[in-house]
């Protein structure tokens, strides 16, 4: 009879037990449904918003040697160019018309000079090669629809500028300048039918970065001196006619139309950068370490023209996609797609190697450089 009572215990706490059961089931089921709607975003966006394709090898060909030229992959060499289609395959070579040359790029355009004397050639974003007619020597130059803007020293050693048309082969106007004039660069005012150059003078005694800008006719515009003893010697269009002056740790934001100077320390040294929507997207060096900076005009006159983001240090690489709306950078051998605006990382892509270069061929489109490969992203 005890045995029967202490069986019949035993059933009656059964279905308290099952029910017991099931309640924690369920309670660690709603738990796993909250974390997935937390995170399930998160996962989706990085398996889907950006993609991978095969590795395609480099042939042992430095990666110093690739640039885009608008949406085409091209290869520098000692003695031509080579032009690659979307899936990494060479199209085509063009050789250059100089024994030994040197190379620059300007916007979506290869300039190609010898290594000593007077010549250039130039690869513009239509893949159409053009061997000029200028016979100075070419330090720096930009391109635009059939302009080409170019300084540097005459047969006689006297430093110039000036605006050559490549189809008729010939200077529209020659801009000489004195011995202690040096012109540093050289660019077209975006928008507008004009353009501007960037000159070290020397002639007080002290050096002065000026800012001299040029209507297509050859008219002075303005002539704008940045103060005594300090150099700028890279000048970035930002847009909305705003131009950027940089040194090693100062910035300027100069603004033609009411002549304002706006100054600002540069917290680490800039690295590379890009512009995009009126802004100066940096990559930053401070310590050993590289880190995405944003820089653009104040909204606020007590405000910082920097905005940094904690998240983006440590970046390797960095390209502006999808009409600047978006970032691509690289860290400790992952693909982060980033939201330009807010800085917030979107998605992420593993690459299981560490990444050399990002060259970004369009909006949806990078070329991703590693040591011996290269792989094609897609950005959904």
């Amino acid at each position: 009879m005890n045995g029967e009572r202490e069986n019949k215990r035993g059933a009656s706490n059964s279905p308290v037990a099952v029910i017991s059961f099931c309640w924690t089931i369920l309670f660690i089921a709603v738990l796993l449904l909250i974390y997935l709607s937390n995170h399930s975003p998160e996962v989706e966006a990085t398996r889907g918003m950006i993609e991978l394709g095969p590795a395609v090898s480099l042939n042992s060909a430095p990666l110093s040697s690739f640039s885009v030229i608008d949406t085409t992959l091209i290869r520098v060499e000692d003695d031509g160019v080579a032009v690659f289609d979307t899936m990494g395959k060479e199209q085509s070579y063009a050789a250059f018309p100089y024994h030994s040359s040197r190379h620059f790029m300007s916007q979506d355009t290869l300039f190609v000079t010898p290594e000593q004397g007077g010549g250039l050639m130039l690869v513009t974003a239509d893949g159409i090669n053009h061997e000029t007619g200028i016979h100075e020597t070419v330090y720096g130059a930009d391109y635009q629809e059939g302009l080409v803007l170019c300084f540097g020293a005459s047969a006689q050693g006297q430093m110039m500028a000036g605006l050559f048309d490549v189809e008729r082969g010939t200077y529209l106007f020659v801009i000489n300048f004195d011995s202690l004039e040096w012109p540093l660069g050289a660019s077209f005012v975006p928008n507008n039918n004009a353009f501007d150059l960037l000159l070290l003078d020397l002639s007080t005694g002290n050096p002065v970065t000026k800012i001299l800008r040029y209507d297509l006719e050859g008219s002075l515009i303005f002539d704008q001196a940045f103060g005594e003893d300090e150099l700028f010697p890279i000048i970035v269009p930002l847009g909305n006619d705003a131009l950027c002056l940089l040194n090693e740790d100062t910035i300027l934001l100069f603004i033609p139309e009411t002549k304002t100077i706006d100054r600002e320390t540069i917290t680490g040294k800039p690295i590379r950068w890009q512009v995009s929507g009126g802004r100066l997207v940096m990559l930053v060096e401070q310590e050993g370490i590289l880190s995405l900076t944003l820089f653009q005009p104040k909204a606020d006159p007590d405000g910082s023209m920097f905005l940094s983001f904690e998240a983006l240090s440590a970046i390797e690489d960095f390209a502006i996609v999808r009409e600047g709306s978006h970032w691509i950078a690289a860290q400790n051998e992952e693909l982060w797609l980033i939201d330009a605006q807010t800085g917030q990382i979107l998605a992420r892509q593993s690459t299981d190697a560490k990444v050399k270069k990002i060259l970004p061929l369009d909006s949806h489109h990078c070329w991703i450089m590693f040591e011996k490969e290269a792989r094609l992203l897609t950005i959904r």
